[in-house]
């Protein structure tokens, strides 16, 4: 993931475009296994990843990020166009799993500035995303859980 997001990134730099990264997981996957079994689990798993599969771009590089945890690097796309990518992929995995939910964040960088693969990895998974000086936003589907649409210039 790391060479295709810094090549993806270098591309984006030279084309003068915005690139994303979306970071995914399923909440309480832990509890599936446990409960339910791993059978259940790898079910799981394997249903994500052709929701991720039917609603990304040809361009785009779906990654397993470990466990239950994805990523997404989309090039030529901002963090609006992101959430809608992420908005498919949420309503196919919730028709089969209306009871599972999946957490999102959603990294832009590019134009004014172009974060370095490294950090831009991390900032989904900031808790506090205000404190290190970026934009944070909730966003809700139709009663599902919010994901977090994180970057520099979103507000």
């Amino acid at each position: 993931m790391q060479k295709i997001l810094r090549r993806d990134l270098a591309v984006s730099k030279r084309r003068q475009v915005k690139l994303s990264l979306v970071y995914f997981d399923v909440d309480k996957f832990k509890d599936i296994n446990d409960v339910l079994g791993h059978i259940k689990g790898d079910e799981v798993l394997r249903n994500i990843g052709k929701a991720v599969l039917n609603n990304v771009r040809s361009t785009d590089a779906p990654c397993r990020y470990g466990g239950d945890e994805f990523c997404i690097i989309l090039p030529e796309c901002g963090a609006n166009d992101a959430k809608d990518i992420c908005e498919k992929i949420i309503n196919e995995f919730g028709e089969r799993y209306p009871d599972y939910f999946l957490s999102i964040g959603i990294a832009e960088t590019g134009l004014d500035e172009y974060i370095e693969g490294d950090e831009l990895v991390i900032i989904p998974f900031l808790t506090d995303a205000k404190s290190r000086g970026y934009a944070a936003a909730s966003i809700r589907f139709g009663g599902k859980p919010p994901f977090a649409l994180l970057g520099r210039s979103l507000l």
